[in-house]
């Protein structure tokens, strides 16, 4: 079974957008099969998936929102995930609840 996981910016993020190399940085994104808004993130031989990002319309450089494809088990993912999360994101995947970090909110 698979599922994706999807980030959306919240509170003054969603206003600002959140610093597009700033997230990037944070995944081992292999340039082969990467694009600029699609990135190939591997771990290993069986640690990979694939994220899509969606920018500010007024700034490219800044992200609103983003989605894992079929993310894979490796905890360098999710904490990264959980790195994001404290940009001011909120995060969901099908059949679950949204999940906030402390002290971030909606406005």
């Amino acid at each position: 079974m698979s599922f994706d996981v999807f980030l959306e910016c919240v509170g003054e993020a969603a206003v600002t957008g959140i610093s597009r190399p700033a997230v990037r940085a944070l995944f081992p994104v292999v340039e082969v099969g990467s694009e600029f808004d699609y990135w190939r993130v591997q771990y290993d031989e069986t640690n990979y998936c694939h994220i899509g990002v969606n920018a500010l319309p007024s700034d490219k450089g800044r992200l609103k929102s983003f989605f894992v494809e079929r993310p894979c088990g490796d905890l360098r993912l999710w904490q990264a995930l959980a790195s994001v999360l404290r940009m001011g994101t909120v995060i969901f995947w099908p059949g679950g609840p949204p999940v906030l970090a402390a002290g971030v909110s909606f406005h």
